[in-house]
């Protein structure tokens, strides 16, 4: 018979390992069997309920019972629902909710232990700064935002940084002109935790304010994000000039004052819209200024302006010098442009280039952009596919082709010295080289301007074809004896 000593220490181990087992368990892990094994419930009801009772007696007739449980939980089930909704309808509902969770979990993973006594450090990131000034003086050069360090306990460093009711101050209400370092000032922290505001205090200049007049501009903003079939002009504001209080230091770095008018979706024209005014840095980064009048009304006209254009093709690059390239066919030969009609009016053509480098056989190459003149604001086609078409470079030689005098004044007489043939050397595409001979090359000396007496005239060649090289194999002039009649 066993021991019960040693049983009950077994035992007593057995429980310490599970204990230990389950101290290592992850939040998460229990959570999820939870809610597994309440999802297993619900089904079992579920099924309990479709299956039909017994009914051995009258008196045993459970089912209106069973009922009214049912009832029951569907409510509470209502309930809780409907609670949930609350919290999530509310952003301060959904920290609280999220601090719950993130302290239920940290109740977990420390076994149950040591969420209120533990010490902590963490950090919060971008804490903006509040500067707090005498009337009629400005703050510069403290940071916009800080970075706040936090010692104490889990929960209370948690309920901070979920619920976010704190405040960093810089505070110079007591300053006047000149410089000043200022420790910046922590508030609304639990007292239960050690606060360091990172930096710790900022080297900044208080200045008298002061009023100065600005021409005011405008500027587009998400102009990108604008169907761009439709063209802006410029807008016509309300007023053109506008008063700007701050520091002399703000002052200064004043580059432009503009309303931002947002044309975003933008489709019609826009009559007593408003735009917020704002001081821009040389930078464009926006100043903090006080306006006489912070909001200005604008109208602004939007239009939509199109017409159809040829694309012109241009090549860069060569192809193989024992090709000849021959065609190129695009995909489109016309496409639409939009802009403002005044704009597009001596826009006659856009242009596609395509490279043809080293190309020795016939190709088709997708996506050539097209070059669009400014002031195009939209094409209906912003790439094309171009064929390109080459053919082996060929050259021969045609001699025996009789030179012939023409376009001599009637009052002259003219004859050729020498023999009146010529030889030349073609080069270019086979097909056309290979078509080529004395009978369909025209050679001749053109006699409009002759003299009398003998003199040399340069040979010419009609109807050259530009794709085709041509080089004089014979002499490139004869001489011509010219007598009155």
């Amino acid at each position: 018979m066993a021991n019960p000593d040693e049983m009950n220490r077994h035992e007593n181990a057995e429980n310490k390992k599970e204990r230990i087992e389950d101290k290592h368990k992850s939040a998460s892990e229990r959570f999820l069997n939870l809610m597994k094994k309440k999802r297993a419930d619900e089904i079992k009801k579920e099924q309990e309920k479709k299956k039909p009772l017994p009914k051995t007696d009258a008196s045993l007739d459970v089912s209106g019972f069973v009922s009214d449980i049912s009832t029951l939980f569907s409510k509470i089930l209502n309930k809780v629902n409907m609670w949930i909704d609350s919290m999530l309808a509310s952003s301060q509902r959904i920290r609280v909710l999220s601090l719950f969770i993130a302290l239920t979990l940290c109740y977990f993973v420390n076994g149950g232990t040591g969420i209120a006594t533990t010490k902590s450090i963490d950090y919060i990131d971008n804490v903006p700064v509040t500067i707090l000034s005498a009337e009629g003086y400005e703050v510069t050069g403290a940071q916009d935002t800080v970075t706040v360090q936090l010692i104490g306990d889990y929960a209370s460093i948690q309920w901070a940084k979920v619920m976010k009711n704190f405040n960093v101050v810089l505070d110079a209400q007591d300053k006047t002109t000149g410089n000043y370092q200022i420790t910046y000032r922590p508030e609304g922290f639990s007292s239960a935790l050690d606060v360091k505001i990172m930096p710790e205090s900022a080297n900044v200049n208080v200045s008298e304010k002061k009023k100065r007049s600005f021409a005011l501009g405008f500027m587009y903003v998400n102009q990108q994000k604008m169907d761009s079939v439709y063209t802006l002009k410029d807008p016509l504001l309300a007023f053109l000039e506008v008063e700007v209080t701050a520091g002399e230091t703000t002052l200064d770095k004043i580059s432009k004052v503009v309303a931002k008018i947002d044309v975003q979706d933008v489709t019609q024209s826009i009559v007593n819209g408003e735009a917020p005014i704002v001081a821009l840095d040389a930078n464009g980064n926006e100043l903090k200024v006080e306006f006489e009048q912070a909001v200005v009304k604008y109208d602004m006209e939007v239009v939509s302006f199109s017409k159809s254009v040829p694309i012109r093709l241009e090549t860069r690059g060569e192809v193989n010098s024992n090709y000849v390239l021959t065609n190129l066919i695009p995909s489109l030969s016309t496409v639409t442009i939009y802009g403002l009609e005044e704009d597009l009016k001596d826009v006659n053509e856009v242009v596609a280039k395509v490279d043809v480098s080293g190309k020795t056989s016939n190709s088709t190459i997708s996506g050539v952009a097209i070059t669009l003149p400014n002031h195009v604001t939209k094409v209906s086609a912003k790439a094309i596919s171009i064929d390109i078409e080459v053919e082996r470079k060929i050259s021969k030689e045609i001699s025996g082709i009789e030179v012939e005098l023409e376009s001599l004044p009637s009052n002259l007489r003219a004859k050729l010295i020498e023999k009146g043939t010529a030889s030349i050397k073609v080069t270019g595409a086979e097909s056309k080289i290979t078509a080529l001979n004395k009978d369909n090359i025209k050679v001749y000396i053109d006699l409009t301007n002759a003299k009398a007496g003998t003199n040399s005239y340069q040979l010419k060649i009609a109807n050259q074809d530009p794709d085709i090289l041509y080089e004089w194999i014979s002499a490139s002039s004869m001489d011509v004896a010219i007598t009155e009649d």
